[in-house]
């Protein structure tokens, strides 16, 4: 499933700014928990975050960055700690363009974040966090900001770590340590991008400006590594090349040498030249992936090429180009722990700038899945200042799920979100018009705004009983492979409620509802969450409603828009209705299906539904074998009668005694 969503609040409908160069953090201990940045203004000195508690459905602003420019901050970049909820950030001061790192503890709050440190002349920060999980340092945060540190040229390719970050005064442990070892023209380039793993595998990489006169530059791209989270004196020095002739024996093992870039060219509006992305496998810190961005056709080229390239034995030896796209920029690479690899970029058409995310589970050896998540002109809007997009955009992975963040044209029109899309801010999608606040007045011009994406497994989830009344779940994911086991839902809830003997599912918002009925006509409730974690107990659904039809003897559940909706049989053939929202509540009696409609079929004996088009189908199949259908529609009311399905049908294949029904497309 994808979804992609326009993070300008609602109060914000009337803003024009290019909110352009954004970022994001997923909370990896509660993925409902994000933080986006863009070069958004702010208020009283302060820059803001963007800030959302679902998901990433609705976002909103806290002011909460120190200095504020005439676009917010310069460059900013986040990320959460593992565990404990700690949001850490890197930013260009926008007051004083000053390098701080900040820190808060509470990510919605409106308190300004704390400044860890305050450094001048640097570029580019970017901000990796994690938690050390087991051994005796369990529950330290480590804390890397890759930057390029203008204090430390010419090999100014920097790394600033803390390695106990959460709670100490300023600076928090952090310091600066180089990771250039080589000679440069007079710098390295902007972006120092670091990849984490959680068994303390560090690794960082950087752009050589190695020879040329600017802005035509001869760049090798170099990665760095460390073995123990950055620790000891000299970090960032396991990974040296051979000596010569293979290699030149310096840390730091080049992954491509003497690529042509000239800086800050235009293509489509947008500056190039600080292209870059690492990303390391979860299950195996030794495979890393690297993906940056150069002029195939040197100083006589026009084009602008990215390039993606593996290595399999922690940095030392690279494969050729994977996957190359030109005419692309704004690489950005994340895995998940199934081991799909995410390729976010940005591609000049010539007259369009087209964002996509490419997903592949072999490492492009055969053709990857392309998500198209925004196309629109390239020469609207006009741009206000470089970057006119960005520098760089960023997907993360946070277990199976891919989260990402892009800026671009907002110009309200569906054909320039081929997956769809949802805005926060009013917008007239019947004239492409974005509204103001008021909801009528049109806004004056067309900005860039950032959009953030979710994009999950479409998994098939299975919950089956047994004859002794047990509740065993599985999962078949989109390769063909199946979870290896059944897993135990009652082993995993904290009460029994006894022998099941029906059972429901469906899937509601990247979650997994489960329904079951046990031999006394009982009916409760879990659910399987997207984290992969379990409700600690099945719910009593009777408890929740105000009613109680009776013995339930069959039940159905479907997604319906944001909700689950259930059907449920009793022992004397009732059909009766309720709904689960999304914030946890039920409606608080079962509704009487029989009583809203204006015929009875009879006695029912089976039932199915289906969520289709926001609407809830009702199937039901009665003690004659014959099959009746109902609708609940998406302003609540009920089709008016029961409509007898075989009379649709030009055969009788004679009496129905089960029924299942889902929506397709």
């Amino acid at each position: 499933m994808l979804r992609v969503v326009n993070m300008v609040p609602r109060l914000q409908s009337g803003e024009t700014n290019q909110d352009s160069e954004p970022n994001l953090a997923v909370n990896p201990a509660n993925p409902a928990e994000l933080v986006g940045t863009a070069f958004t203004p702010g208020v009283a000195g302060n820059a803001p975050i963007y800030v959302s508690t679902d998901g990433g459905a609705t976002w909103s602003l806290r002011n909460v960055v120190p200095g504020n420019g005439s676009f917010g901050t310069g460059d900013i970049t986040v990320g959460f700690a593992t565990t404990g909820g700690m949001l850490y950030a890197g930013t260009l001061n926008g007051s004083t363009g000053r390098l701080n790192i900040l820190r808060t503890a509470g990510f919605t709050s409106t308190t300004v974040m704390t400044v860890l440190v305050d450094r001048a002349s640097e570029d580019q920060p970017w901000v990796v966090a994690g938690t050390v999980v087991a051994g005796p340092d369990t529950g330290q945060d480590r804390v890397y900001v890759g930057n390029e540190d203008g204090g430390l040229r010419p090999r100014s390719a920097t790394v600033d770590r803390s390695l106990d970050a959460a709670t100490a005064a300023a600076p928090a442990g952090f310091a600066p340590f180089r990771v250039e070892q080589r000679t440069t023209i007079f710098k390295d380039g902007p972006p120092v991008r670091i990849a984490l793993h959680p068994d303390g595998t560090v690794y960082a990489a950087y752009q050589r400006w190695a020879s040329g006169t600017f802005p035509n530059l001869d760049v090798d791209v170099v990665i760095s590594r460390d073995d123990n989270w950055g620790t000891g004196n000299n970090p960032f020095s396991a990974l040296a090349e051979p000596a010569a002739p293979a290699g030149d024996g310096v840390v730091g093992q080049r992954i491509a040498a003497s690529r042509f870039m000239r800086f800050n060219a235009i293509m489509g509006q947008e500056r190039l030249g600080a292209d870059l992305a690492i990303a390391v496998d979860p299950r195996d810190s030794g495979t890393v992936w690297v993906a940056w961005c150069d002029r195939v056709g040197g100083a006589g080229g026009t084009d602008w090429t990215l390039h993606v390239r593996r290595s399999t034995d922690r940095g030392r030896t690279w494969s050729a180009d994977l996957r190359t796209i030109t005419n692309a920029k704004n690489p950005s690479l994340a895995i998940t722990t199934r081991g799909v690899i995410g390729l976010l970029s940005q591609q000049f058409t010539g007259t369009r700038w087209v964002t996509a995310l490419e997903l592949t589970g072999d490492g492009w050896a055969t053709a990857a899945q392309n998500l198209v998540l925004h196309t629109a002109p390239s020469n609207v809007p006009t741009p206000q200042f470089l970057p006119y997009i960005g520098d760089y955009v960023r997907l993360l992975a946070v277990g199976e799920d891919f989260y990402g963040v892009f800026c671009g044209n907002n110009t309200p029109v569906a054909a320039n979100f081929p997956n769809g899309v949802s805005y926060q801010r009013n917008a007239n999608w019947a004239t492409g018009t974005l509204l103001d606040i008021d909801n009528v007045t049109p806004v004056t011009a067309v900005s860039i705004d950032p959009f953030f994406f979710r994009c999950t497994e479409d998994v098939l989830q299975l919950a089956g009983l047994t004859d002794v009344g047990g509740m065993w779940h599985t999962i078949r994911h989109p390769d063909g492979s199946w979870q290896p086991f059944f897993g135990d839902v009652k082993g995993v809830e904290s009460n029994d409620p006894g022998h099941f003997s029906a059972v429901a599912c469906a899937g509601v918002n990247d979650e997994l509802q489960v329904v079951g009925l046990t031999d006394g006509g009982e009916m409760w409730h879990t659910i399987r969450h997207d984290d992969q974690s379990w409700q600690p107990s099945f719910g009593d659904v009777k408890g929740q409603e105000s009613n109680d039809p009776g013995f339930f003897s069959s039940v159905a559940c479907a997604g319906v828009g944001p909700d689950m909706q259930l059907v449920a049989l009793t022992d004397v053939g009732g059909m009766w209705h309720t709904i689960r929202h999304p914030d946890g509540t039920w409606q608080p009696f079962f509704g009487d299906v029989k009583g809203v409609e204006s015929n009875d079929p009879g006695h029912f004996s089976a039932v199915a539904c289906a969520g289709v088009n926001n609407e809830l189908h009702v199937v039901g199949l009665t003690d004659d074998g014959r099959m009746w259908h109902t609708i609940r529609h998406d302003d609540q009311s009920w089709q008016p009668s029961f409509g007898d399905v075989k009379g649709q049908e030009s055969n009788d294949p004679g009496f129905f005694s089960a029924v299942a029904c889902a929506g397709v497309g």
